[in-house]
């Protein structure tokens, strides 16, 4: 056994434990950890749990998720897209997308409001299943959907989008290849790609000018389009194909096979977050990068298809949350509701919330001087934010939403209201046991504990009343008889910590099971 402050700890085993050992066999103290978010292991995985809401992955932990800061007034309409682009002088400017329309964020106003930007005011028409597309090339901000020719906005001079020039494909999806610009999932030809002329936006005649397209005969429908080094990934419905720059083959681009087996059913849900690596959802769960790494088997895929409304598969989308190392997943489950799903790439591990919005994006924040902030609150006790927040910091990454209000938001508030439960411990082995008393480590003072106990495995969970800790000591009253415990663990909105670790429980061994 280890030792954590003169007290037996749990043996916390690797991820793939199915089972805890060498518990202790009689009672004393101990060091029951937070599982992980790990919902397809058995309930009695010690180190696997399902109930761990709105708390993000720490080394060793759980840390807490913060709440979003609105910043800004209601756009006219339901968000379709939102997107950041940096000028050459460093200003920042935010742009977002409504079914009809494209917006600019105006940062002089209190709140900060939105611009019309469009061509003409209600110019466009999004298809129900589509979303706005952006990509930045040279100069230009392009953006695009499938129900309308794509836009661009100059970056240096641009006041309102217009119509780009050249006669390019209408098209679901967009990015940067080298010195072209390339376009997917064309309309008419959802298994194709074509690129412009070379440095060139606005020149779409194929054949001159090393502009081109490419239809692939087998992979189904076009889903994204992921940069790589001197080509691209073409990331298709059933399979994936890498293409790569090569003049001197007589071809601009030569295509290649790389995974005939595995795609992505919901083209939004890829997410770069590296050379080659991009998770994304495909039929059967959760994958990363072109080889089809599984990260979420016999964790969180037989939960998440179970807990989704399968009819809405397809448009599960994700998000990068680049301060937090997190690609959310946002989706609809059965009931109707919509939950986040989030994958932490750094630490390999998974997370969940109730967090609900219309939008998200990986931004940089504008910046905010001194002046600014009585453009943001009346006095300077209406503050909520720390005074070094990446909020005031311009060209800091934050992830950022517009919720469902239509108001564009932070993340970089106080904490969320948490939830954590341990797993279902069996702290005698064959036999009940009773629980008198805990400490949870933990470096917030404000939270209570719900005790629940079981007779058997499989059985039905009795639950106590919640207690709060002595404010003299952080004892816990705990008082539960069973074979089986589990300890829950609700901390409220607003509350300031960094870390729960674990529940260190106090026991006797009682009779036999």
């Amino acid at each position: 056994m280890q030792r954590h402050g003169g007290r037996r700890a749990w043996p916390y085993r690797a991820r793939n434990s199915s089972t805890a050992q060498d518990q202790p066999r009689e009672g004393g103290h101990v060091l029951i950890p937070f599982p992980l978010f790990e919902p397809d292991k058995p309930a009695w995985t010690v180190t696997a749990g399902d109930n761990l809401l709105n708390c993000l992955p720490v080394a060793g932990g759980w840390g807490g998720m913060p709440q979003f800061t609105v910043m800004s007034e209601a756009l006219a309409d339901d968000c379709k897209g939102l997107f950041y682009y940096q000028a050459t002088d460093g200003t920042i400017t935010v742009i977002a997308g409504t079914e009809t329309d494209l917006y600019k964020l105006n940062t002089a106003t209190s709140p900060y409001s939105w611009t019309n930007v469009s061509k003409s005011t209600g110019a466009y028409s999004v298809p129900a299943d589509d979303v706005w597309s952006f990509t930045v090339f040279g100069d230009y901000l392009i953006a695009h959907t499938l129900g309308d020719p794509p836009q661009f906005l100059s970056l240096s001079s641009g006041t309102n989008f217009a119509d780009l020039a050249g006669s390019p494909p209408v098209a679901k999806y967009s990015t940067v290849v080298g010195d072209f610009l390339m376009f997917g999932y064309l309309d008419g030809e959802p298994n194709a790609v074509q690129w412009s002329g070379i440095n060139n936006a606005e020149f779409w005649t194929i054949g001159l000018r090393s502009a081109g397209k490419q239809a692939f005969p087998e992979g189904g429908q076009v889903q994204a389009i992921v940069r790589d080094g001197r080509g691209a990934i073409i990331v298709q419905r059933d399979g994936m194909q890498v293409m790569t720059f090569a003049p001197s083959s007589g071809y601009t681009f030569t295509f290649s096979n790389a995974n005939p087996a595995r795609g992505t059913i919901a083209p939004h849900s890829l997410v770069e977050i590296g050379p080659r690596r991009f998770p994304y959802l495909s039929e059967d769960g959760f994958f990363m990068g072109v080889e089809g790494q599984p990260i979420g088997a016999e964790r969180v895929d037989r939960w998440f298809l179970d807990t989704i409304n399968l009819d809405t598969l397809p448009q599960v989308e994700g998000f990068a949350d680049p301060y937090n190392k997190i690609v959310w997943w946002k989706f609809e489950t059965a009931d109707g509701g919509n939950k986040l799903l989030g994958y932490d790439w750094q630490l390999d591990r998974w997370c969940y919330s109730d967090q609900d919005f219309q939008a998200a994006a990986a931004i940089a924040t504008p910046g905010i001087s001194w002046d600014g902030l009585d453009d943001l609150y009346a006095t300077i006790d209406d503050v909520d934010l720390p005074f070094d927040s990446r909020v005031f910091a311009g060209g800091r990454p934050v992830f950022a939403i517009i919720d469902t209000d239509g108001k564009l938001a932070f993340m970089a508030s106080t904490n969320k209201a948490a939830t954590l439960e341990t797993a279902e411990v069996a702290l005698v082995p064959g036999h009940r046991s009773h629980v008198h008393s805990g400490f949870v480590t933990t470096d917030c003072t404000n939270y209570t504990v719900t005790v629940s106990a079981a007779a058997f495995h499989g059985g039905t969970f009795t639950s106590k009343s919640a207690v709060s800790p002595s404010s003299r000591s952080g004892r816990l009253p705990l008082r539960a008889n069973g074979q089986l415990h589990k300890f829950k663990v609700e901390i409220p909105a607003g509350e300031s910590w960094s870390h729960v670790i674990g529940l260190d429980v106090e026991f006797a061994k009682g009779g036999t099971a």
